[in-house]
């Protein structure tokens, strides 16, 4: 080994690869989640390093997107929840009711009363009701501090417009969440890939995903599919860095299977350099390892034929 195989190649790997954040990457910075975002961090700065080529999949802006509205939505559903609940334990319109420390027990009381309703309420999978109740507890905490702060300051105002504050509150942190997707993307020089770009998988490469590789969300499938394809049309190798261990935990077969690299931040310029060390392209690398790349495309067409 020379001195130089000791350490990461990291021209060959921004010569010969590609990196390609998912939807938990991105909103584990947009949403400055406590331990991923370190380590979201710590993807930009090895990112902007090395001058690798970044992609943003469709799949992955669609998936941002909803996430963002659900969230909006569940933020303002839970929040009007908790107001109908605050009048009925008042019986009063709120806009006749002044804000006064009194009111912290109500607000408590309405929060158990949302709780105890998740609680009961059947969701058809569970962590659905886990991100509920996360967003409950996260709008709770969101209403104390603001009436924490309107107590401490004396102000004199209406439980009516103090939950109208709180709502516009709430949608200026939407933009807040929409901006900072914006500037992790300038952050990295990340590219947004049009579906155009990406030929239409098989279905043979769906099967060896749900078969092989255990892969059982749909979401995860298309997103996999996205990104094999487009690693052997583009002929560079490619990697889809996660912190969805849902995803990350397969990536030892989805590696074996296709040699798509799935990574978790941490460790992700490591797999590369191990991928440039099998080849310096996927198709080299696969006729090595004996996978059937072309058929992963529906008309496979390669790379540089017109």
């Amino acid at each position: 080994m020379t001195p130089r195989d000791k350490y990461i190649r990291k021209n060959l790997v921004k010569s010969f690869c590609i990196i390609a954040p998912d939807s938990s990457v991105i909103l584990d910075y947009a949403f400055m989640e406590k331990g991923f975002k370190i380590k979201v961090d710590y993807l930009i700065k090895d990112i902007q390093s090395i001058g690798i080529t970044c992609e943003i999949l469709p799949k992955v802006i669609t998936e941002i997107t909803k996430k963002l509205v659900f969230a909006a939505e569940s933020y303002m559903r839970i929040l009007r929840r908790c107001k109908f609940l605050v009048s009925k334990f008042l019986g009063s319109p709120l806009n006749q009711v002044e804000v006064e420390k009194n009111i912290v027990t109500i607000i408590e009381k309405s929060f158990s009363g949302l709780i105890e309703e998740i609680e009961r309420k059947r969701y058809p999978q569970f962590r659905q009701k886990i991100k509920e109740l996360n967003v409950a507890r996260i709008i709770e905490t969101a209403v104390m501090l603001e009436l924490r702060q309107t107590l401490l300051e004396s102000e004199e105002i209406s439980l009516e417009d103090f939950f109208n504050r709180l709502e516009d509150k709430f949608e200026e942190k939407y933009e807040e969440f929409n901006n900072s997707v914006n500037s992790l993307f300038e952050a990295i020089k990340a590219e947004k890939i049009c579906k155009d770009k990406i030929p239409e998988p098989s279905e043979k490469l769906r099967k060896i995903l749900r078969k092989k590789c255990e892969v059982n969300e749909l979401p995860d499938v298309d997103l996999l599919c996205e990104a094999i394809s487009r690693m052997y049309s583009t002929n560079k190798w490619y990697a889809i860095v996660s912190t969805d261990y849902g995803i990350v935990n397969n990536r030892e077969a989805i590696d074996k299977f296709t040699l798509l690299t799935v990574s978790d931040p941490l460790y992700v310029f490591f797999h590369l350099d191990q991928k440039v060390d099998l080849a310096l392209n996927p198709i080299e690398g696969a006729k090595r390892q004996g996978i059937p790349y072309q058929m992963f495309i529906k008309s496979f067409i390669p790379p540089g034929v017109a």
